[in-house]
């Protein structure tokens, strides 16, 4: 590989016997590495059987074996900014380029849910049923350019003694002697269907505008410029922990009106001045009304309000503006758009703005970016509320829209993997460890009532998630803090919570609420403190709809408005799973209105 102490040579030579990288983002035992080098192995043989040409052409006789590579802590710094997943999307992407640079166009990667397949400690919800998941990256070289494109896709290899575990294919088609690759898609390193077909990754660190990737890294050049300011007066591991520390967050909302279906907000990502922003903001202004008819408004958002500038900066600002959509995302759970504009504008009629468009969920699904006219974006808007952009999985998408499509994750996490595995449970309890074998087997009480009642007498899913405490003082889930809100609450009876307490609860409950809402239209949360032990109970939370107005001038500051707070109440712990909003079990709901909603009476409805 590369020196490690600098962006090292580009494009050496690929070895004429070619040694397939096996780089581990996370920790395997020795047998966990050989059972994953031998399942690898047998995965490469049987596709380069059919395929090495199409890989290597004539002049490369490519073989099975592979090389264990577990790059260092210290490497992994140099070359991306560090967060808590070792197997982040931005690790790999940036490993991928070094590989090509010592002439390693194709690498594998074992991550965080490789691991768990090794294990067989899957994840029901969001990993394979069977074989061991590994990412397969491919680089190739755009024509007369040293930029790169990197191409990443999930595949699943099978050790020797689960063969009987191959796929059956659902059509007709004959398949092929089967030992580890799925063969009858096509080449593993190839797009295949929609849902092993893989993306295109590029430098998260690198301007919206540049497509791919160079062969140095946008963290290299940022690294070795601190580093070189900084190594007179501190040792390299000090200079190299200051390069790592992110920028300040910024503070939303930062529109001067919400984004809504009568309201484009546009963001500019490129230097301008007041008066060409105002003069931009007019041409489109005016450009909406013959599509329109005046029907709607735009609003141009500066630079410096938002600092959008590199793909990082992008997916980071969207994470932050779904939450600021003013309707519910239920059903298909489509978002209002992100719209930026990055050069300025000289033709309205032919300038493509950047759309990006998601589902209100964290469901492994990538966010879409696509490149549109403004014609195209009012005309979606004005007939259906958004825009007619694909998503992964839509299997019937037909567009009419011309333009480039780019499917990205989040660089700081792990790709084709969801956040939160309890997404689907309809129980989810949050108990702080360690449990006691006593506390978990009353825990066990709540899934076995549930698991014979369930909600309208029928089974369903349930997760107990051992990493929370309702003490509030791990600083997570703190949506609120972003709009500035006050921590006022209307409220009479607490249930013996403290005010520290349910602020805890409706971080939680509000954060997974949002992440699951575009699949269900509930949820039940169970939460362990401490008269738990005293007192065998628990306290249950549903969400609290607001069925007015969401788009009312007294809710311009707040995220999700159409959650105005939570019920509550402490019950028995065997009566948890029964507490459903609509029951009677366990006495009176509390109503906890979350930090920063109008005073009951102010809202026109009574709310």
């Amino acid at each position: 590989m590369a020196d490690e102490h600098g962006p090292g040579p580009l494009a050496e030579p690929m070895n004429q016997a070619y040694l397939w990288p096996l780089v581990l983002l996370t920790d395997l035992d020795e047998a966990s590495q050989d059972k994953l080098a031998g399942s690898v192995q047998l995965m490469l043989k049987d596709d380069l059987k059919d395929h090495s040409k199409h890989y290597f052409g004539d002049n490369i006789k490519a073989n099975s074996d592979v090389k264990i590579w577990s790059p260092s802590r210290w490497l992994l710094r140099s070359i991306y900014q560090q967060g808590p997943h070792r197997d982040c999307l931005g690790n790999i992407h940036a490993l991928a380029v070094l590989a090509f640079r010592s002439g390693l166009p194709r690498i594998i990667v074992a991550d965080e849910a490789t691991k768990r397949h090794l294990a067989e400690n899957r994840d029901d919800d969001c990993d394979l049923r069977r074989g061991i998941s590994v990412i397969l990256i491919s680089t190739t070289c755009f024509p007369n350019s040293d930029r790169v494109s990197i191409f990443l896709k999930r595949a699943a290899c099978f050790p020797v003694q689960d063969n009987a575990q191959r796929p059956v294919p659902t059509s007709d088609i004959q398949m092929p002697e089967f030992r580890s690759a799925i063969k009858y898609f096509g080449p593993l390193w190839d797009r295949g269907p929609r849902e092993t077909g893989g993306f295109i990754v590029h430098d998260p660190d690198q301007e919206l505008s540049m497509i791919g990737s160079a062969q140095i890294l946008a963290r290299e050049y940022y690294v070795k410029a601190v580093t070189a300011a900084l190594r007179p007066h501190l040792p390299m591991e000090l200079a190299l922990e200051v390069s790592n520390t992110r920028s300040s967050q910024i503070k939303m909302p930062v529109w001067e009106r919400r984004p809504s279906r009568t309201h484009l907000v546009i963001f500019c990502t490129y230097q301008t001045t007041t008066e060409e922003l105002r003069k931009t903001q007019k041409v489109i202004q005016d450009g909406l009304s013959p599509v329109l008819n005046g029907y709607r408004t735009a609003e141009l958002v500066p630079l410096d309000r938002h600092r959008i500038r590199t793909r990082r900066d992008l997916i980071s600002f969207w994470e932050k503006y779904r939450l600021w959509d003013a309707y519910m995302p239920v059903g298909r759970g489509i978002l209002v758009p992100l719209i930026y504009l990055s050069q300025p504008l000289k033709n309205i009629s032919l300038v493509q703005f950047g759309v990006i468009q998601g589902r209100g969920t964290s469901v492994p699904i990538p966010t879409v970016m696509a490149r549109m006219r403004l014609r195209d974006i009012c005309e979606d808007m004005a007939k259906i509320g958004y825009i007619n952009a694909p998503l992964p999985g839509d299997f019937d998408y037909d567009s009419s829209h011309e333009g480039p499509r780019e499917f990205f994750w989040h660089p700081d996490q792990p790709c084709l993997t969801r956040q939160l595995p309890w997404i689907f449970s309809w129980l989810t309890i949050f108990a702080s460890p360690p449990l006691t074998e006593e506390a978990k087997q009353r825990i066990q009480d709540i899934m076995t009532v549930y698991d014979k009642y369930g909600p309208h007498g029928l089974n369903g899913p349930h997760a107990l998630i051992e990493a929370r405490t309702l003490s509030g003082r791990n600083g997570e889930a703190g949506m609120t803090n972003d709009a500035g809100m006050t921590k006022e609450a209307c409220m009479t009876n607490k249930a013996g919570l403290t005010d520290e307490q349910l602020e805890y609860v409706w971080n939680t409950v509000s954060r997974d609420y949002i992440e699951r809402c575009s699949w269900t239209s509930g949820g039940l949360f169970a939460f362990i403190d401490e008269q738990f032990v005293v007192g065998q109970t628990v306290i249950v939370a549903s969400v609290k709809q607001y069925v007015g107005d969401t788009t009312h001038r007294l809710l311009e500051h707040l995220p999700f408005p159409w959650i105005q707070g939570f019920f509550f109440k402490r019950v028995p712990v065997y009566l948890a799973a029964m507490c459903g909003k609509d029951t009677a079990v366990g006495g009176e709901w509390l109503s906890y209105s979350r930090p920063g909603w109008p005073s009951p009476g102010l809202l026109p409805d009574g709310f």
